[in-house]
């Protein structure tokens, strides 16, 4: 409802005032089709906009709830998405670190075996060491290349034949490869090891790829030689030339612990009453 003021009086008169106390005041509908004497349009048509005006506010305020109801699960499903990339990446980095310290743990038990790993494309001749064979033949990773051609340079003169002759045996007869040999390293220091591996075939019976290790077995064949040993002191001298007693070498390199006893010569020599 609005107001408007309708005069009965002439509206000729100078003195006229629509709105003075003097007038009749009515009160019509904003529905209502004509205002009094004609001096103002139809309201009909002012009740159809606002209608439509009313419409469309009420439409924008259904899509402004219907959006911010969507914007509410677009923000709980990247919510969820979020939370489930984070444990994701949280994951991944527990498998990275237990990945890093399992080849941790690798490498220390090859340390302390002696034994490395290796795998060798046979058609391009590409040789791939671990860290531990580097160790055993005295060499650096950055320094050198690992080829067939390069790993038979370092090979006893002597045994350089007996090598390659039972490697191209192996993977022509599709057996195991086993083999004993001695290594030169670069200072002359003279090695033992053992290779094993096995070579893997293509669906044609052609060979594609060797793996095996090495291991250090220079201690294992000295034990089961001669030991060169002081004549004095009876130390022992290792094959870094180091000396240590017999006991300390043995363990070391058989794992075999002594436990001391007297002998009936010594219990009579050092602890009978006439000593």
């Amino acid at each position: 409802m609005f107001t408007i003021c309708t005069p009965i009086a002439d509206l000729r008169q100078p003195t006229w005032n629509p709105c003075s106390a003097s007038s009749k005041i009515r009160k019509i509908p904003i529905g209502a089709p004509l205002v009094v004497q004609g001096y103002f349009v139809p309201l009909l048509f002012g009740g159809i906009v606002g209608l439509l005006l009313g419409l469309w506010i009420y439409q924008l305020q259904e899509k402004k709830q219907f959006f911010k109801k969507y914007n509410d699960q677009l923000e709980v499903r990247i919510s969820e998405r979020t939370q489930a990339l984070t444990n994701e990446i949280v994951e991944r980095k527990r498998i990275q670190q237990d990945l890093q310290d399992n080849d941790q743990l690798h490498q220390k038990a090859q340390r302390i075996g002696k034994l490395g790993h290796w795998s060798l494309t046979i058609e391009t001749g590409k040789l791939d060491w671990s860290d531990e064979i580097y160790r055993i033949f005295g060499l650096e990773p950055q320094k050198f290349k690992p080829t067939y051609e390069a790993f038979l340079r370092h090979i006893h003169p002597e045994d350089k034949r007996l090598v390659d002759g039972t490697f191209k045996k192996a993977v022509e007869k599709h057996t195991q490869y086993q083999v004993e040999h001695r290594i030169l390293l670069e200072d002359k220091t003279e090695k033992w090891v053992l290779e094993k591996g096995h070579t893997e075939y293509n669906g044609n019976g052609e060979p594609v790829q060797s793996v095996g290790t090495v291991q250090d077995i220079t201690e294992i064949k000295l034990l089961r030689g001669i030991l060169p040993i002081c004549m004095h002191c009876k130390k022992i001298r290792d094959s870094e030339g180091k000396y240590e007693h017999v006991e300390s070498y043995v363990h070391k390199y058989s794992g075999v612990d002594f436990s001391h006893t007297i002998c009936p010569e010594c219990e009579q020599k050092y602890y009978s009453e006439d000593s």
